[in-house]
């Protein structure tokens, strides 16, 4: 008999408008969505080909330790065409110094910022939108609809259990919707494929099979209340509103107002605050810093030099200078690195409270099983806040790493910190003055014909993306929320259904 039950749900739902509506409107926006998102994930692609390519080429004009800084790009992530997530709002560029602790990531790329008002859709958006509000009108009239034209009385005159025909109407149901979105999933994917740019590893398919699968419990949670609506209320048109209602209540206007209600409830402090501690934190080191230079000062004869903040260059200089000045740095760079680790506990200590702010927002936005599932979504993307975080910590172990290997080079304690000649090869005021005499070109071609140094031993930044079980682990509430709702307002309309009235 369920059997019975579902094949005739599901054969009247087929034939529907809404279904034939639904699909064509399905087959449409997920194609088109996932070609455009396609095309943009190539350019970002190639902006990052060219970007990175640029910084390693940027190693490699490096002749002294003062001038080596590694910046390092983090490649777009693929399934970003299915969930965009936080990933093209933040940074994706780090430049990593033994001098500044990276806390955050500025952008590269092409962009034009007065399209932002015209926001891409990516597919976990279409989902969240389009699927559910397609649930919505797939249930509304499942129960009230039969109820209103006299046929649920004729069914139950059989010897019928009510919780086999509302378990056969609800799979007869979700059914259709399961085929409609399994399918213009499918026609996306196979889009995506056709881009030469994509390339979507073995292990990402987990990530997209898990996706499909969210987004399924997600649409049948929608589907779930709508038959809980369906047997409330007593006319069709009046659980239409009630779940329309609903529907914007809980995916357009609890999502948005989450961050501003976390805002209020969780005030994070001012950027510029924090910038005044930490200069404080700087002007600490000047002063530091000001009694080395004093002690020595470095600035004998030099030709071919460079100044500025981090990078000390000198083609050459008298030999007291320069070796003031090598004791000077000895002593300098040390003490910019512990300062630096201690302007970055003051930025941490404001970063940590942005994050507590966005949890408080997320946990507030989880009322919505819209927001849980673009949180679990964004997150088996590996486009959340953690996979930003993620990299943004990874960028801090490799200064930590840049930073041993300097100290491997023995790069802070010689004169390759900022010079290419040796102790040997150094002259005193006198022997410069004389040569000058003599019309030698004591500068010549000057760093120009300088070799750069040798990194061929310099660590790689890599970063591997996190497993499936790590991605999901922070998004298992979320998850759990999804899977709850469908049961609870089951159960629910199991319970009123029962006690309902047939007419």
């Amino acid at each position: 008999m369920l059997l019975t039950i579902i094949r005739k749900e599901l054969l009247s739902y087929i034939v529907t408008f809404r279904f034939v509506t639904g699909f064509v409107l399905c087959a449409f926006l997920v194609p088109v969505s996932a070609h455009v998102l396609t095309r943009d994930y190539a350019e970002r692609l190639d902006v990052y080909s060219l970007s990175s390519q640029a910084h390693r080429s940027e190693l490699d004009s490096v002749q002294v330790y003062s001038e080596l800084k590694v910046t390092i790009d983090r490649k777009p992530t693929v399934l970003s065409i299915l969930c965009a997530g936080l990933e093209k709002q933040v940074g994706n560029t780090v430049t990593i110094h033994h001098g500044e602790v990276p806390a955050i990531a500025r952008r590269h790329g092409r962009s034009n910022p007065l399209l932002a008002a015209f926001p891409e859709m990516d597919i976990a958006t279409i989902a969240m939108v389009v699927f559910s509000l397609l649930a919505v009108l797939f249930a509304y009239d499942t129960i009230v609809g039969e109820r209103e034209d006299g046929t649920l009385g004729q069914v139950l005159s059989n010897p019928i259990p009510r919780g086999h025909l509302l378990l056969g109407k609800y799979i007869g149901g979700i059914l259709p919707l399961s085929i409609l979105v399994v399918f213009s999933l499918l026609i996306g994917l196979l889009v995506m494929s056709l881009s030469p740019s994509v390339r979507i590893e073995s292990s990402d398919w987990p990530r997209v099979l898990l996706m499909v699968c969210v987004i399924l419990i997600y649409s049948s949670a929608f589907y779930t209340l709508g038959i809980l609506l369906s047997v409330l209320c007593g006319r069709s048109a009046t659980a239409l509103m009630l779940l329309l209602f609903l529907w914007v209540l809980l995916v357009i206007v609890i999502p948005a107002s989450a961050s501003y209600i976390a805002s209020r409830i969780h005030v994070a402090p001012l950027e510029g605050d924090t910038k005044l501690q930490s200069d404080r934190v700087w002007d600490q080191f000047e002063e530091e810093a000001e009694k080395i230079r004093r002690k020595y000062p470095g600035r004998g004869w030099t030709f071919g030099s460079r100044f500025d903040e981090h990078v000390v260059k000198v083609y050459d200089g008298d030999r007291e200078g320069m070796l003031d000045l090598l004791e000077q740095r000895k002593r300098l760079e040390p003490l910019r690195i512990r300062y630096a680790d201690r302007a970055w506990q003051v930025y941490q200590s404001y970063y940590d409270r942005l994050y507590e702010q966005s949890m408080l927002a997320r946990n507030l936005s989880r009322i919505s099983p819209a927001a849980a599932f673009y949180n679990v979504a964004a997150a088996l993307a590996g486009t959340d806040v953690n996979a930003h975080l993620a990299f943004l910590k990874r960028a801090r172990q490799y200064r930590d790493e840049l930073i041993t290997y300097m100290k491997s080079k023995q790069a802070f304690s010689s004169l390759l910190y900022f010079t290419r000649k040796t102790e040997g090869e150094l002259r005193t005021q006198e022997e410069l003055k004389e040569a000058m005499v003599r019309g030698e070109d004591i500068e010549g071609k000057g760093w120009d014909a300088v070799a750069p140094l040798e990194l061929g031993d310099l660590p790689r930044f890599d970063q591997h993306p996190a497993a499936v079980s790590a991605s999901v682990e922070p998004v298992l509430v979320d998850l759990a929320l999804l899977v709850a709702l469908n049961v609870i307002f089951f159960i629910l309309a199991y319970m009123l259904f029962l006690r309902g009235h047939v007419k």
